[in-house]
Formats: structure tokens, sequence, C-alpha cells
């Protein structure tokens, strides 16, 4: 998978799942979280490598997706 394509999978099953439910977002919460998380790790692999993070049109920026992931803790 080319890296703009990172997270697409993802992002793809959220859009699904919220039109499967009558875009009730709350009913898709655990693919919302495996796209965070899917983005979360691209982001981790890129700064433990040393290198920049690649561009996906399927995720936030790393400061949103940290913030994200914070309240999914909760």
């Amino acid at each position: 998978m080319s890296q703009s394509q990172d997270c697409q999978v993802e992002a793809c099953e959220i859009q699904s799942c919220i039109q499967r439910n009558n875009y009730d977002e709350s009913k898709c919460q655990s693919q919302i979280f495996a796209l965070y998380k899917c983005c979360l790790n691209m982001y981790q692999t890129a700064e433990k490598e040393g290198t920049n993070p690649p561009e996906s049109s399927a995720c936030p920026l790393k400061e949103i997706v940290e913030r994200r992931m914070k309240r999914f803790e909760k």
C-alpha cells in the first residue's frame, strides 16, 4: 500500500458504518477508534525511524490523533 493510502481501509470502514447506521456516528465508535489507532501507529513508526510521517488523506494531524486517543482511554 502506498504511503498516501495509509489507514484508508479504516477510513472507508467508518463511512460504511455511518451509512449503515443512518449517519449515527455513535454506533461506529470501534471503527473510529481503529482509524485513530492506525494513524497513531503511522506517526509513531515515523518518529521511531526518524523520518517524516507519510501524508495520509485518511489521517488527521498528529496532535489531533493524540488528543482523540487520550479521550478514548478515558
